[in-house]
């Protein structure tokens, strides 16, 4: 892993205050989750949320954090799910942000970090497997939904997770199920005829539309390209598979027809690059880009999607779409603050999602301009999550998506660049 030089981020974060209240807040924030933990003993839902949250923390080692009671209460927390499984997680839910996933991303967490867990660690990262692999078998293109598909609930991010897991390229059986999940993704980057009109496989219809709106407005359907349950979280995957030596046939076709889109469809004003967000069927076999990304957040805006393409160009080890979208990246970054048009702490759409991709960017770029703006975003992510941790609701939220959990973490990592929570959502 690349580790960032805190000299650098220094200088760019500005004054030490900045960091020493972000760090003060992060303490405080650790010792009201532990000083709590009791009256959280029956919010089954918040172990793997929690969990993920403070194996991260034992990553972190130069802010004066107490790790004792990080240790303790990771340890606590692998127990707790271990004597209840079933109430933390659903047969359903195996993405790499729901139960299954992230509980398997957090002990992978701990095992490299402590070299404890690896058995454990080696057989969820197994069942993983054998439950993604389930999911395509049952797979109908009249059901396609993003959550077959995306990085969070799908197959793009579980083949992510999995092409860095030496038990599973290591086992010739376990690599033909990861094989068997990348040609699936290949397959959907085919097309088939839908009332005549040549479309793309990942094509939702319009009854297996997420919103009610959706399902009004598209009434045939849509194809995503959100970073969040769009078409560029199977490319990131399939362009990961090919850097790491994977060889499947329409591999490199399905990487580049998909990332052929992206361009196709993208408007470019002022310099700053907008993608679509749901393109419906009509728009897209007549290629017109509608609903454009309209803020610089993760989930659906267009700093999301530009950290995507610049991380499939650099699996593809071509230079100049990397500078390309580099460069983009920059641009986005260099707007004034309010250009950003986002209003939240949080990590999905939030300014947690800038300053995650700020420091992820800068990690792998080494460019000291991905760090424009940065002092500025985490002073507000922190006047924004302070602000929000008087709301209950937000408080005692541990995810990494929208939760205070989520938000503590980015602001830790925008320090020393030392977490990895952002291999779950393709901005690492």
């Amino acid at each position: 892993m690349k580790q960032i030089n805190s000299q650098i981020l220094e200088k760019h974060n500005g004054v030490i205050r900045v960091r020493s209240e972000i760090g003060k807040e992060i303490r405080t924030y650790i010792q009201y989750i532990y000083e709590h933990r009791n009256d959280f003993a029956d919010k089954y839902e918040a172990y793997i949320p929690m969990l993920l949250f403070f194996s991260q923390m034992l990553l972190e080692k130069k802010l004066s954090t107490d790790e004792r009671i990080i240790s303790s209460m990771a340890q606590t927390l692998v127990g707790q799910i271990g004597k209840v499984p079933d109430r933390c997680l659903s047969s359903s839910d195996i993405g790499m942000y729901g139960g299954l996933g992230q509980l398997a991303f957090s002990i992978h967490t701990i095992k490299e970090n402590t070299g404890e867990l690896k058995e454990t660690s080696e057989l969820l990262n197994r069942f993983l497997l054998e439950q993604a692999c389930k999911k395509v078998k049952v797979f109908c293109q009249r059901k396609l939904s993003f959550d077959f598909y995306d990085v969070l609930g799908g197959i793009a991010g579980v083949v992510y997770y999995l092409l860095d897991c030496e038990e599973i390229l290591d086992q010739p059986k376990e690599k033909l199920k990861l094989r068997e999940l990348i040609r699936f993704l290949i397959y959907l980057s085919g097309d088939y005829f839908y009332f005549g009109q040549k479309v793309l496989r990942y094509h939702i219809r319009r009854n297996q539309q997420f919103l009610p709106e959706e399902r009004k407005t598209m009434k045939q359907g849509h194809i995503n390209f959100g970073a969040a349950h769009g078409v560029v979280d199977p490319l990131v995957a399939l362009a990961k598979a090919k850097g790491n030596g994977i060889r499947e046939m329409y591999l490199e076709e399905a990487i580049w027809k998909l990332f052929e889109l992206y361009e196709e469809l993208c408007v470019e004003e002022n310099g700053i690059v907008r993608y679509p967000r749901r393109l419906p069927v009509r728009c897209y076999v007549n290629r017109t880009s509608t609903d454009l990304t309209e803020n610089a957040g993760w989930c659906y805006g267009n700093l999301g999607v530009v950290r995507c393409l610049m991380k499939a160009a650099n699996y593809l080890r071509n230079p100049m779409k990397y500078a390309y979208y580099l460069d983009k990246l920059v641009d986005i970054l260099e707007q004034p603050v309010k250009e950003y048009n986002l209003s939240s702490p949080i990590v999905c759409h939030g300014y947690g999602g800038v300053i995650s991709i700020q420091t992820y960017a800068f990690r792998e770029s080494r460019d000291e301009r991905c760090l424009i703006n940065l002092e500025k975003n985490m002073e507000i992510t922190l006047q924004e999550h302070r602000e929000k941790m008087k709301k209950e609701e937000y408080r005692e939220d541990f995810s990494l998506l929208s939760g205070s959990a989520g938000t503590i973490l980015a602001l830790c990592n925008s320090m020393n660049g030392n977490l990895t929570y952002g291999k779950l959502l393709f901005m690492d």
